[in-house]
């Protein structure tokens, strides 16, 4: 039997209708969440502190412990599943040509 990681792993691919890409990799716990972004914009929140995550404490010297736990065990889980993070593939087309979804948001915007 493996052991029950302490947090749960989070892959989003942002990408904006301007052609901006953002995305990123996070690590949740119970009571903190550790964000690492493509472009370097990282956060760091105090969940039983702030829920609303308002207060980013990626730059905080009394978390700088609890953010290299956490991207320790990010990393942690990135290396187990293979995930390529940082260096993954981003695509060259635009948005609007991208995915089954198209055809559905056009039909939805004509039907208002």
């Amino acid at each position: 039997d493996k052991p029950v990681r302490d947090g749960v792993a989070v892959e989003y691919y942002a990408r904006f209708p301007e052609g901006d890409h953002n995305p990123l990799r996070a690590w949740r716990t119970r009571s903190w969440k550790y964000v690492e972004t493509i472009n370097g914009v990282d956060e760091l929140y105090n969940l039983e502190q702030d829920p609303l995550e308002t207060h980013n404490l990626i730059n905080s010297d009394e978390a700088s412990s609890q953010k290299a736990k956490m991207k320790e065990d990010l990393y942690a889980w990135i290396k187990s599943s293979g995930d390529p993070w940082p260096d993954i593939v981003v695509p060259d087309a635009p948005i609007s040509n991208i995915g089954p979804w198209v055809d559905l948001a056009d039909a939805e915007t004509k039907n208002v």
